[in-house]
């Protein structure tokens, strides 16, 4: 009897640690699979006021529209969002390394939550580049984020050109960024 629960012991056990990488993977390690069906597509349009950082001034108000032909890094994140914590950095790093030549932006998907609560995370997290307040979760329905942090990569043209689920690589995220500003003319001054 003693060797039927052992041998259950270890099958629950090993089912533990299955589950565990296979978590670590998603939020940590993302996937080189296709990551989303709206690579190569136009990305959805949205116009969403800034919560935080550059711009946070009421009523300033960032359309993607208005960004055509420029490349574009947004980052979906929330304030309760562990992974987040280990993301920002990645995109601080980008931001400073990038500086005009891509925008950045995180984009909150708190719904529900004072604007405080989103300000104190942006503040904790360290975040040095511009924050967006998506709280009725239309971009985030748009972009199909089902996970979080997702970073978006969009094109000059206004196609997606990365998805990432999960903390990014800098390096692949500088080398979509690199393919991204290498594609299409370049911005008009």
């Amino acid at each position: 009897m003693s060797r039927g629960r052992d041998r259950i012991g270890w099958y629950i056990g090993g089912f533990a640690v299955l589950t565990i990488a296979m978590l670590a993977l998603r939020f940590f390690g993302g996937s080189d699979a296709p990551t989303s069906r709206l690579v190569g597509l136009e990305a959805p349009d949205f116009t969403l006021p800034v919560v935080a950082g550059q711009g946070a001034s009421e009523g300033e108000r960032v359309s993607l529209a208005a960004l055509r032909g420029e490349v574009v890094v947004l980052d979906f994140w929330a304030s309760w969002c562990q992974p987040c914590r280990y993301s920002i950095p990645v995109m601080n790093e980008i931001h400073e390394r990038y500086g005009e030549r891509a925008r950045v932006y995180g984009v909150n998907v708190e719904e529900g939550v004072p604007l405080r609560v989103v300000e104190r995370g942006y503040r904790d997290f360290g975040m040095e580049f511009p924050s967006l307040r998506d709280q009725s979760g239309v971009a985030q329905v748009s972009y199909e984020v089902q996970s979080i942090p997702t970073v978006v990569v969009i094109g000059r043209d206004g196609a997606v050109r990365w998805v990432h689920h999960g903390v990014p690589s800098e390096d692949d995220l500088a080398d979509a960024l690199d393919e991204a500003l290498a594609e299409g003319p370049t911005p008009r001054d």
